[in-house]
């Protein structure tokens, strides 16, 4: 998130914090469930944190996995979601979308 509020709220420099913060936003969702955590690595050696949960706002159960990393300056953040039916369905195939991220060296501009 590119956002001020992340920002101005959060004052996260490490993964940790960040995800202490989302987790804290999350953890207000009607009929919020914590399923899991793991660490883990990402995009090459980056270090990750990988959540799981389910919440049900109007009565409608959402299962969500979301994968947390950072990369110099910015946190990045992978969320799968889907009703608990179909998620298992899919989510082999998001698994195999961000094992395609990487990141790049960020190019210095000239002057």
């Amino acid at each position: 998130f590119e956002s001020q509020t992340i920002t101005e709220y959060c004052k996260c420099n490490i993964l940790e914090d960040y995800i202490k913060y989302f987790y804290d936003m999350i953890s207000q969702f009607d009929n919020f469930s914590f399923i899991n955590e793991n660490q883990t690595t990402f995009a090459g050696d980056n270090s990750a944190i990988q959540i799981e949960y389910e919440f049900a706002p109007d009565d409608t159960i959402i299962h969500t996995f979301t994968v947390f990393t950072k990369d110099n300056d910015s946190f990045y953040q992978f969320i799968f979601y889907a009703n608990p039916e179909s998620f298992s369905n899919y989510f082999s195939d998001f698994k195999k979308i961000i094992d395609t991220v990487k990141f790049v060296p960020k190019k210095e501009s000239s002057d």
